[in-house]
């Protein structure tokens, strides 16, 4: 998280929050998905591991 500059908070969903944040290196505005793990004894929930497979493959402008 070193990367990054959070700038506030946009919202928060059912597995975490997300943040608005900048990006050190590029100085760009970008929006940090921080996940929310409770219990991990018995590995991570499918619906956790779907939604952050759906987010590495967005590429969006914001």
């Amino acid at each position: 998280m070193e990367k990054y500059t959070i700038c506030g908070r946009i919202g928060e969903g059912a597995h975490g929050i997300v943040l608005k944040a900048i990006n050190n290196e590029t100085s760009k505005e970008v929006a940090l998905k921080k996940v929310l793990l409770k219990r991990i004894d018995d590995g991570l929930p499918v619906s956790i591991i779907r939604e952050i497979k759906t987010l590495q493959e967005l590429d969006h402008p914001y």
